[in-house]
């Protein structure tokens, strides 16, 4: 049946229209006009690029310069004549100088047979000559070395020949007599020119104003008859000369463009607008090449990948088609693909063919295309994707059909997704009003949810935004190249070290996502074939479409925020590049000190998060609705008349800084909470004993006898309450204690004993908590539950024991880490030897890395009895210092983290005065670290402090610092900041200024 697409929109349209905004019809109808709107809209797009990608020297010009039939004699027939009349330029690799599009004329063009140029800036090409000066100059003073090529010259071959080319001083070849024999030599005029100037400065000056930078501003050269010999001759002589530098009205180009009637001589239909793009050789991973991803992630180009006859698929195409199939944004690319085997004269030496040249190419494709099903693509190669191919013996058209057929494969695959989304939408139309789709629709998400929640993710795809900066760096062959990459501020045409960065984020994205993604195609693969849900089928197949494009959404989104936040940042603190550039000439491990020098940067950036979260939650579907991910605990302490905590009512962020003047109560804010922990472990009376040192002088300063000391909790609706009457040494037991939800109560206990669950009467000892009583009978109340988790993950510290630390921990205390942290030595040892806790581990080591880059690295552990002392390295130092000569800044940092690594998930951690003895860089790396764990565990974390670093820290963020001072309405304390102060005013200062000043958290704050 053939249906109307216009109609269809049509209808679509007026369902819209007469459908509610938030209804399941008005969305369908939306999600299929767009689906329809974006496939129509790609094919009604007749351009397309052709991109071949090969290794250096593998024959991609030739191949491309026979396939656009850009050649100015007959058809060659050996490599002599091929380089001759070939317009591109050929050799033996390392020939073009920069990336060369062949394209078709556009109507603003002069004339169908053009060469139009993107230049280098001045500023580039003075940089350039600079950093081909210095090598040059190094190179020839007395007691240098010379290298090879490759690894001692940070210049392009290909760029080193284009320069000498503009300054006039190419190298040549010149005839001499030697023993009646007539030998060739190679010249070099540098030999005579550089000993002529005393710094590698002056060298390059001379070179830059050889250079004649000012006049070298045309970018377009235009013959009037494209089907002119002589016209197209011309433009072979020009695109030679601008390749080769010798072109004294052109700069050094990134890209040259030849405009001709048809880049592809061959019959197509539609009359598709085609770009031919030879792309610079090969000759590391594809990661690092910033121009080779871009066209990859293209949806609309062929890639065409070059291999040698004798090798193929060769290591080069494995790995890159490896990469491709681990990265969501480039896997569509594997089905764009055209393998183009180039053999030159070697196909009748295959074995088996007997010298039968074409079943020589015929056994080749059989052997690539078996090798290729090894490669762990996530999509097969077909057979008809792979074509063997000699320039030199083969009809082009034979190549050139190879091309559009798998372009006509695409634009099909296009026509078929887009047909399939009409009938489906029209089936939409159709069923819409079917009584049985509601529940069915909401079966079918029931079941995606269930297979979502078994591989829902919850850490972030990386930990360090420079992981790929630091992977390409250390496969890179040669330090030369890396060097070359520092001296062009990480972006160089052999390592772009952005580009690495963005391609690590997107496969570590993919990764991160790959298996919630296998399930949930698994699922509806399972939903489509079962016939009771055959009515929703449309809705199935669009979800499977919406799933397929979220991933590739959210893995570029992600991919892109951690390439621009790292390149920002380093752009802005170019000192970097700097610092690496200078290991060059310190002998051997320069690539180890770069990486260092990256390494303990990235450590002391503050501001770099975006590798901490990604866009999952808002644009895949149903993300928000499995499972509900955990969260901190939030809960409102209510203190009445304990000591300084007249009136307590405090709801704190996940994340909390207590400030306020001396004596205003923020350490017996924490010490309340402790109370709960200790009070529902060991009895309210050893509680108050050890917490509050007894019951003498509990009770506020000037309350009434009839007031009473109350502490509770609320979470959610349940409200938890116990009264503290103090006798001599501790607390009158039974306490008053009662807990209600929503008003109705759950228990109850008064101070005569008498405990009431429900309508049962229970006996117990009265030293426990009700909680505590309700918990080990065994009862399933869900409030009682709560409660009860909650006050068993609460940890309190304060004042660490570093003296005893210094010591070392006894090696049974590895546990939990102990209120004053003298343990924390043991606990570590522990983290380290067990797989499951090995993160614990890290974040603690990673964090002192972080605020100490100079002086710590790693640790181990020495026993010695019943202790274990620790050990630190310094950065390139292979001997160990003992922990216990450190100064106690680190030793307090490491007790911090210890304790934040140490929380189980949803716990609550409170830390009084953390600042102590801790410089302001260690603070923010504690702060920054700190929130980024508690996010990920869903910890709430409560910080008393008096520390101006930690309050500049948060500027921006009042509703995170809570100020022990009550406003003057009566309502309890502390007050969340913004509540305190006009936020207009607070975000004129830094809240580190306003505390120092005491304009805010003082004895006289008055605002």
């Amino acid at each position: 049946m053939t249906i109307n697409t216009q109609a269809l929109l049509e209808d679509l349209l007026r369902l819209k229209e007469k459908s509610s905004p938030d209804s399941e019809t008005y969305g369908m109808a939306q999600q299929w006009t767009e689906a329809i709107g974006k496939k129509r809209k790609y094919l009604n797009d007749k351009s397309h690029k052709i991109v071949f990608i090969g290794s250096v020297g593998v024959g991609k010009s030739s191949l491309i310069g026979i396939a656009a039939n850009l050649l100015v004699g007959p058809q060659p027939r050996d490599r002599a004549s091929l380089k001759n009349h070939s317009v591109l330029a050929i050799g033996s690799g390392r020939t073009t100088v920069c990336e060369v599009c062949i394209r078709a004329g556009h109507p603003d063009d002069q004339s169908q047979l053009g060469l139009v140029i993107k230049p280098f800036s001045t500023a580039e090409m003075e940089k350039e000559i600079q950093i081909f000066s210095e090598t040059e100059w190094r190179r020839r003073q007395p007691g240098s070395q010379r290298g090879t090529e490759d690894d001692s010259d940070p210049t392009a071959q290909e760029v080193h020949r284009a320069i000498r080319g503009m300054t006039g001083y190419s190298e040549r070849q010149e005839s001499y007599q030697e023993g009646g024999t007539r030998k060739r030599r190679k010249v070099d005029p540098l030999d005579q020119i550089v000993p002529n100037h005393k710094t590698a400065s002056e060298f390059a000056n001379h070179l830059i104003e050889r250079a004649h930078l000012a006049e070298r501003n045309q970018t377009e050269w235009w013959w009037d008859d494209a089907f002119n010999l002589e016209y197209l001759k011309a433009l072979k002589i020009r695109f030679e000369a601008i390749n080769q530098g010798s072109e004294p009205a052109a700069m050094l180009p990134y890209r040259m463009t030849v405009v001709v009637p048809r880049p592809l001589p061959v019959q197509m239909q539609d009359d598709l607008d085609v770009t031919l793009i030879d792309t610079r050789g090969l000759d590391g991973p594809a990661e690092s090449r910033a121009d080779l991803q871009e066209l990859l992630r293209d949806s609309r180009a062929i890639v065409v990948l070059c291999a040698s006859f004798k090798d193929a698929p060769g290591d080069t195409m494995r790995g890159l088609l490896r990469s491709m199939a681990a990265d969501a944004e480039l896997r569509d690319a594997i089905s764009r693909t055209l393998l183009i085997l180039l053999d030159q004269g070697d196909a009748d030496q295959v074995n088996g063919a007997e010298g039968d040249r074409e079943y020589g190419h015929e056994l080749k494709i059989d052997e690539c295309h078996i090798a290729l099903e090894g490669v762990g693509l996530t999509r097969e190669i077909e057979k008809s994707q792979i074509v063997a191919f000699d320039v030199l013996k083969d009809d082009p058209d034979r190549l050139r059909k190879g091309i559009y057929d798998r372009l006509t494969w695409l634009r099909g695959e296009n026509e078929r997704q887009l047909h399939e989304q009409i009938e489906n939408a029209q089936r939409f139309l159709d069923d819409h009003a079917d009584q049985s789709r509601p529940g069915l629709l909401s079966s079918m998400d029931e079941r995606i949810k269930a297979a979502m929640a078994r591989y829902l993710p919850t850490e972030m795809p990386l930990g360090d935004p420079l992981h790929g900066m630091y992977k390409a760096i250390r496969t890179e062959r040669w330090a030369s190249v890396v060097y070359a990459t520092c001296r062009r501020d990480g972006s160089y045409s052999k390592l772009d070290l952005y580009a690495a960065v963005r391609a690590e984020a997107s496969r570590a994205a993919t990764t991160w996502l790959d298996k919630l993604f296998t399930e949930v195609n698994a699922e509806l693969r399972r939903l489509e074939n079962e016939p009771s849900f055959a009515a929703v089928s449309d809705v199935i197949r669009l979800r499977k479409q919406h799933y397929r494009d979220a991933q590739i959404r959210v893995v570029s989104l992600y991919a892109e925020s951690v390439f621009e936040e790292v390149r920002k940042a380093l752009e802005k603190d170019p000192a970097v590049w700097g610092t690496c550039r200078e290991e060059w000439g310190g002998g051997i491990g320069f690539v180890s000190r770069v990486l260092r020098h990256l390494e303990n940067w990235s450590r002391r950036q503050q501001n770099i998060t975006a590798h901490e979260k990604t866009e999952a939650p808002n644009l895949i579907p149903l993300w928000g609705e499995v499972a509900r991910p955990a969260q901190p605990p939030r809960f409102t302490l209510r203190v009445s008349n304990l000591r300084s905590l007249r009136q307590v009512e405090w709801c704190p962020e996940p994340l909390a800084v207590l400030i306020g003047a001396n004596g205003t109560g923020k350490t017996t804010l924490l010490q309340s909470l402790r109370l709960l922990r200790l009070a529902y472990e060991r009895g309210l009376p050893e509680a108050v004993r050890q917490v509050l040192g007894g019951g003498g002088n509990l009770k506020s300063w000037g309350c009434a006898d009839d007031e009473t000391i109350e502490i509770g909790i609320n979470i959610g609706d349940a409200s938890w309450r116990i009264e503290l009457v103090p006798r001599e040494g501790s607390v009158i037991i039974p306490a008053p204690e009662s807990l209600t939800l929503k008003g109705r109560e759950i228990f109850s206990r008064d101070n005569l004993g008498a405990f009431l669950f429900g309508k049962e009467r229970v006996e117990a000892s009265p030293k426990l908590l009700g909680l505590r009583i309700l918990m080990d009978r065994g009862v399933h109340d869900s409030s009682v539950r709560i409660l009860a988790k909650f006050f068993q993950r609460i940890a309190i510290y304060s004042d660490f024991d570093l003296w005893t630390i210094r010591q070392g921990s006894k090696t049974i205390e590895d546990s939990t880490l102990f209120q004053r942290g003298e343990n924390a030595l043991a606990l570590l040892r522990r983290w380290h030897q067990e797989l499951d806790n090995r993160h614990r581990y890290d974040f603690v080591v990673e964090g002192l890395a972080a605020a100490f880059p100079n002086t710590f690295s790693e640790m181990d552990f020495v026993e010695a009895g019943t202790t274990v002392a620790a050990r630190i390295y310094a950065p390139g130092r292979e001997r160990p210092s003992p922990l216990e000569d450190e100064a106690n800044g680190v030793l307090q940092l490491l007790v911090l983290f210890c304790a934040i690594a140490g929380a189980e998930d949803e716990s609550l951690i409170a830390i009084d005065e953390p600042e102590n003895a801790l410089h302001p860089y260690a603070l923010r790396v504690l702060l920054r670290r700190t929130e980024r764990w508690a996010r990920q565990h869903n910890l709430t974390v409560l910080l008393a402090t008096h520390s101006t670093v930690l309050l500049d820290a948060l500027t921006g963020n009042p509703q995170q610092v809570f100020v022990m001072k009550a406003p003057e309405r009566g309502e309890g304390m502390p007050t969340r900041l913004d509540q305190l102060c006009n936020p207009n005013w607070l975000d004129n200062f830094k809240l580190g200024d306003l505390y120092e000043e005491g304009e805010i958290g003082s004895n006289a704050d008055e605002v």
